[in-house]
């Protein structure tokens, strides 16, 4: 097979294509992936709705035991602040197109098992920052969005 000395050019769209599959993924944790994903990229190329759950039909995901070691593990790869904002995302209860929110003591729980499963972020930080987080930047409604650990400058989760 020959190859080139062309460069692979990566359509602006895909990165955002692939997280709306994801998270739809994750959101109707198929029997059978490859076929619902099949499914799912046939439907957008035909111009209608891939086959994605109806909020009535939605898993509660915010509870937060869905999420197994194994999948923390995989996500944690990808570094805890995309980890955190991506379990964010997927537990916040409020789908009305708003920043993703959580309650802080599911932010605090999964920090702190993250940050003990990748051994090199110390016991001190972890509390300095949770401590921090609780303190600063937690409203009155007990719920964190992504930026108030993505934006804000005095947080460094790693």
């Amino acid at each position: 097979m020959a190859q080139t000395d062309k460069p692979t050019c990566i359509p602006p769209e895909l990165p955002k294509m692939l997280k709306e599959f994801a998270k739809a993924a994750i959101r109707a944790q198929p029997q059978d992936l490859i076929q619902w994903g099949a499914d799912y990229f046939e439907a957008l190329s035909r111009g209608e709705t891939p086959p994605v759950r109806e909020q009535s039909e939605r898993v509660a995901l915010c509870n937060w035991a869905e999420l197994t070691p194994e999948l923390l593990k995989v996500l944690h790869s990808q570094t805890i602040t995309k980890t955190l904002k991506i379990v964010c995302e997927v537990l916040s209860c409020d789908h009305n197109g708003g920043l993703p929110r959580i309650p802080f003591s599911t932010f605090q729980f999964l920090y702190m098992y993250i940050a003990e499963v990748d051994g090199e972020i110390s016991a001190s930080h972890v509390s300095r920052m949770l401590n921090y987080i609780e303190q600063e930047v937690i409203g009155p409604d007990g719920l964190i969005t992504v930026n108030d650990f993505t934006q804000n400058p005095r947080v460094r989760l790693e």
